[in-house]
């Protein structure tokens, strides 16, 4: 959010009890009454206001509402200069092309009928109900789970948990449909599996489904690395495989948000942090979006590509169950402990 001067004019009025049409912004805010009390909570409303640390002693050397403007204005440039640079060089960091040479491409009779699909984050909210999906409706699907620890037990609990039927993980695994394999990390060698199960997979696997993703918006985005490297993993499996499988990644529109456009466009964007939410999980997204856009363009390395770019997750229409990190269960939730509830949510008239 830009700072403007009928937003901070409206701060400052709060703090010092003065009309707003009373406060020129050119005046002085000692002049206008304040004392070092309303220095420090101006310091903290700001601070909130805007996402930064603004300490006491910035606002002394400001002065004055359109100097605190300034301030905020550069301190945010500044901000969006080192966001933008660290987006970059992760981006340089994982778009290193693969070393390992691409095995020829083997073409399968009816291989549409016969497809082996590798899912991650199988015991999200998300991937559960893709699982359940293609076990359902796809009989001539073969599902590869890769799932840390136990991957069975914890397949079920995720079902039971979301009101899926558990039955059909047990079918599909006497059947040989559902194949499950533990990973240490997907970061990892190998997708975190032994060399034996990795070999499978480049020789079976046609299409990836990654839905795996660390769930959490106040971590910086270096603490996105992991979930970076593990994408980047899974491109190598489907740029050195035989098979050359697609590879479907699930970002986010959260990395959408600063699109000037009303319309998001349905194509790759310019790999620009301002483009996100200020948050290490949409600029993650970005840097990632970024890395496979680039890897799967690589010299003999070209591999199918889908960017699915996924909102807000509604309720299961069929149980019911609706993940309470999405944001409207978690803005009920709230509702008990604020005692109070939206007047409306989204733009006016939408």
């Amino acid at each position: 959010m830009e700072p403007t001067i009928p937003d901070v004019t409206a701060i400052v009025s709060t703090i010092l009890s003065v009309p707003v049409d009373e406060l020129d912004p050119d005046t002085s805010i000692f002049d206008l009454g304040a004392n070092s009390l309303n220095v420090t909570e101006l310091a903290w409303r700001l601070s909130k206001a805007y996402a930064q640390r603004i300490e006491s002693e910035d606002l002394y050397q400001a002065m004055s509402i359109s100097g605190i403007i300034a301030f905020l204005s550069q301190r945010l440039q500044d901000v969006a200069v080192d966001r933008q640079k660290e987006v970059n060089a992760l981006i340089e960091e994982f778009s290193v092309p693969f070393t390992e040479t691409p095995r020829a491409k083997v073409t399968t009779v009816d291989a549409h009928l016969h497809s082996t699909v590798l899912l991650t984050g199988a015991t999200g909210s998300l991937g559960s109900h893709i699982l359940a999906k293609l076990l359902a409706s796809y009989d001539a699907v073969a599902v590869v789970c890769l799932v840390r620890g136990d991957p069975l037990p914890r397949l079920r609990a995720s079902f039971d948990q979301r009101g899926l039927d558990p039955a059909i993980l047990d079918e599909a695994s006497k059947t040989g449909r559902l194949q499950l394999l533990s990973t240490s990390s997907l970061a990892d060698k190998h997708l975190g599996t032994t060399t034996t199960d990795y070999a499978r997979l480049l020789e079976t696997v046609d299409i990836v489904i990654h839905s795996a993703w660390r769930l959490d918006f106040n971590i910086p985005l270096s603490g996105f690395k992991g979930d970076i490297g593990a994408t980047r993993s899974l491109a190598e499996l489907c740029a050195c495989s035989a098979r050359r499988p697609s590879l479907n990644f699930t970002t986010s529109i959260s990395t959408t948000f600063g699109v000037p456009d009303e319309l998001v466009p349905e194509r790759p964007l310019e790999p620009l942090a301002k483009y996100a939410l200020n948050q290490g999980y949409a600029l993650a997204k970005v840097v990632t979006e970024h890395t496979l856009y680039r890897l799967h363009t690589a010299a003999h390395q070209s591999f199918p590509l889908h960017i699915i770019r996924v909102g807000q997750l509604c309720g299961d229409t069929l149980t019911g169950f609706w993940s309470t990190d999405e944001m409207a269960p978690m803005l009920l939730a709230s509702i008990p402990a604020l005692r109070a509830i939206p007047r409306e949510i989204g733009a006016p008239g939408s």
